[in-house]
């Protein structure tokens, strides 16, 4: 049996007061649940409040970072934006599988110093959307904050996951399915290296901790981090940024638990400027990474939901491949698609878009190339699993500078949309 969560640790300190049109946000302040800031905050520092959201000389030119998820054939995309003030904030707009708008494109954020780096997921207790992102309390000092959206674009809840006195920064989150109905949250503290949390439908938080304990063999010098979620466990991987290459180890916790349940294995060593995915598919068992690998290009491997030890992943494969030299700075994306997954990617920014199919046992088949419109710093941003096949999105630096595509499960597209131009 899965843990119950720790004792309330993170609790929000304010409220939305009631449900209004999307993404117009409004607050009530609230008593902490003990009176006091959570261990390590500084008593002084006020948790910003934010301020009702207008429309009003927004502008979505070059949309940033953009995140998708998707819930009962809605998408909700997320994108990094600007105000009418030049402050960032973060912006959105609902889809249907097909790229038809279901709203109009609106800013979700509106504190005074910005908002940035958003992180998005399905959550269906009640049906919606979870946002993760950071907010900007000074140079030195980023906030963790969430939101649920309603599967009708109504933001529901606006509230801190933490504040501490600290540069923290969103790195992923997954909804448990448990009977808690919580989220599992991932960010990276400066200072103290990899930090998680529960979140609840009420915004409550729960369980803050370190995962990876200080005696685990990746426990430092933390990069990059996903989850992924499998019936009562999350997967977590986490990039080490150690000299000359980065090393990727996976670790898995218990739903409900605040810490590893086993040291961490070595899944990999990456290379290049790129980050890496993680993405677990429920029809096979099987969860995938890829990362820009030793090799040219992007490298995948494959295991099952049970692995415990690096023996029992599959030997590594190279799954895109520009044919450039070693240390090509790919932007690519990793999504289960019915027994397998689908890596779609760029190398340096190019226009053309590669499509590989991997095999549940890793093995990859090319698949077709789109060549969109040159245009420079062609980015592929992210993907979600929905239930018409995956949705990709990829940036570019002229417009339509945020595009979608759908793909079937051998790598053709089957609809293409503009997100933001």
């Amino acid at each position: 049996m899965a843990a119950t969560p720790a004792p309330l640790t993170f609790p929000p300190t304010h409220r939305l007061a009631a449900q209004r049109p999307w993404p117009v946000v409004a607050l009530a302040l609230a008593a902490a649940a003990c009176g006091q800031p959570p261990a390590g905050d500084s008593a002084d520092k006020v948790e910003p409040i934010p301020a009702a959201v207008s429309d009003v000389g927004f502008t979505s030119a070059r949309p940033g970072v953009i995140r998708v998820a998707e819930n009962g054939g809605r998408v909700l995309a997320v994108w990094e934006a600007t105000d009418a003030s030049g402050v960032p904030q973060l912006a959105g707009q609902l889809f249907t599988t097909g790229g038809t708008p279901l709203s109009p494109s609106r800013l979700l954020t509106s504190f005074s110093r910005g908002s940035k780096s958003p992180v998005v997921t399905a959550y269906p207790n009640p049906s919606g959307f979870f946002v993760m992102y950071d907010n900007i309390y000074s140079t030195a000092d980023m906030d963790i904050r969430g939101m649920f959206v309603s599967i009708d674009g109504v933001v529901t809840r606006d509230f801190s996951i933490d504040f501490a006195s600290a540069y923290d920064e969103s790195m992923d989150a997954v909804y448990t399915e448990s009977a808690t109905k919580q989220v599992y949250v991932l960010y990276r503290r400066a200072s103290l290296g990899l930090r998680a949390a529960y979140v609840d439908a009420n915004g409550w938080v729960t369980g803050a901790s370190a995962p990876v304990p200080p005696t685990d063999p990746g426990a430092s010098s933390f990069a990059w981090a996903r989850v992924a979620f499998s019936p009562g466990v999350l997967t977590l991987a986490w990039v080490r940024d150690t000299v000359p290459n980065r090393i990727i180890h996976v670790a898995t916790v218990n739903v409900g638990a605040t810490s590893l349940a086993r040291p961490s294995i070595v899944a990999g060593t990456q290379v290049g400027n790129g980050t890496f995915r993680l993405t677990y598919n429920r029809s096979v068992g099987r969860f995938a990474l890829g990362y820009p690998g030793i090799s040219d290009g992007i490298t995948a491997r494959t295991w099952a939901y049970d692995c415990t030890a690096a023996s029992c992943l599959t030997p590594m494969s190279t799954v895109l491949t520009p044919g450039n030299t070693i240390g090509d700075d790919w932007s690519f994306q990793l999504q289960a698609v019915r027994d397998g997954f689908l890596a779609v990617g760029t190398a340096n920014g190019s226009n053309r878009i590669r499509v590989t199919r991997v095999s549940s046992s890793g093995v990859p088949t090319e698949g077709p190339t789109e060549a969109l419109s040159p245009a420079l710093d062609t980015v592929v941003q992210s993907s979600a699993c929905t239930k018409d096949g995956p949705v990709f999105t990829i940036s570019r630096s002229t417009g339509p500078t945020a595009l979608g595509r759908r793909y079937d499960e051998r790598g053709n597209v089957i609809a293409a949309f503009t997100i933001a131009d």
